[in-house]
């Protein structure tokens, strides 16, 4: 969420991540008329460091999830 925060870039988010206390108000929700279109998704990570063990299985159930 800090590369969301520190730059111009959109995501969907849940809204209890705009909400929270730790990123100070530095996302607006946007109340949008229209449904989302199919998405394309995308897993970032950083080169020189390793997840967590956590980490490692939210990628690994995000990855699953987009190939199905």
């Amino acid at each position: 969420m800090s590369l969301v925060a520190e730059s111009d870039f959109l995501t969907i988010v849940a809204t209890d991540v705009v909400n929270e206390a730790l990123f100070d108000q530095q996302f607006v929700a946007l109340n949008l008329k229209e449904q989302l279109p199919f998405a394309t998704f995308r897993l970032v990570q950083r080169r020189d460091t390793k997840l967590t063990p956590a980490g490692e299985h939210l990628a690994r159930l995000f990855r699953r999830y987009c190939c199905d």
